[in-house]
């Protein structure tokens, strides 16, 4: 139908943290790679309709690295 779903800070915070222990051995999200934060960064913008000032906050990235991998991000 063309509907979108936004989740909040806090959901996609658990999602992270998640993935930060799957993933990365259960290191906190400022001890991972830029690499590794770049991939989570795509998963939250595609899956989870996560936009550019979300991630930069979840993640901890500045906007311009954000704004480069996402430029028409809504």
């Amino acid at each position: 139908i063309g509907e979108n779903l936004f989740y909040t800070d806090d959901d996609l915070y658990g999602h992270i943290r998640m993935i930060c222990s799957k993933r990365h051995g259960g290191q906190s999200i400022n001890a991972i790679s830029s690499k590794d934060k770049m991939e989570i960064a795509k998963e939250l913008h595609f899956d989870f309709n996560a936009g550019n000032k979300q991630i930069c906050r979840l993640l901890k990235m500045d906007i311009q690295t954000v704004t480069a991998l996402f430029p028409k991000a809504f």
